[in-house]
C-alpha cells in the first residue's frame, strides 16, 4: 500500500468512533452539532472505502492505521490532547492530504470532511482565537510524517 494511503487510513483511524466521538460526547455538545458528526463518519467510510478498494488484506491494513495513530498519541501527553487541540491536528492533516489528491471524487470527499471539522471546531472555538492548539497541531503532523 502506498504511503500516501497508508497516511489517509491513519486519518480514518483519528476520526473513528472511539477516539473522535467520545471526545465529543464527553465535550457535551448541543444535540443541533451531531449532524455534523453523522456527516463526519459518512465521508470518512466513503473514503475508506475508497481508499481499500483493490487493497489485499484490508483489516490488516486498517489494524496499522490504528496502531500508527495509537504509537502518534502515546508520544503527546494525555493532558494537552483538548477537543481543540484535536479538531485542529485532524484539519491540518487533512488539508495536508488534500493538497496532494488528484481525484476529483475523492477532493469533494476530503472537500465535505474539511467542512464538517471545521463546523464542529468552530464550536469550540467560535472567535477562531486558540493560536497554541493550532501550533501544536502542527507540530504534531510533523511527528505524523516521523511515523510514515
Amino acid at each position: 500500500m502506498a504511503r500516501k494511503d497508508q497516511i489517509k487510513l491513519f486519518f480514518c483511524a483519528c476520526i473513528d468512533e472511539d477516539p473522535f466521538v467520545v471526545m465529543l460526547k464527553e465535550a457535551k455538545i448541543s444535540i443541533k452539532y451531531w449532524p455534523y458528526i453523522n456527516a463526519l463518519r459518512r465521508w470518512r467510510d466513503k473514503l475508506r472505502d475508497l481508499v481499500l478498494v483493490g487493497v489485499k488484506n484490508q483489516e490488516k491494513q486498517t489494524k496499522t492505521a490504528i496502531n500508527k495513530a495509537i504509537e502518534l498519541f502515546k508520544r503527546i501527553p494525555a493532558d494537552e490532547i483538548t477537543i481543540e487541540f484535536y479538531l485542529n491536528f485532524c484539519l491540518a492533516l487533512a488539508e495536508d492530504i488534500l493538497e496532494r489528491v488528484r481525484n476529483k471524487s475523492e477532493k469533494h470527499i476530503w472537500d465535505k470532511i474539511i467542512e464538517n471539522m471545521f463546523k464542529l471546531y468552530s464550536l469550540f472555538d467560535p472567535g477562531l482565537e486558540k493560536d497554541r492548539d493550532m501550533e501544536q497541531a502542527i507540530e504534531v503532523n510533523k511527528l505524523v510524517q516521523e511515523v510514515f
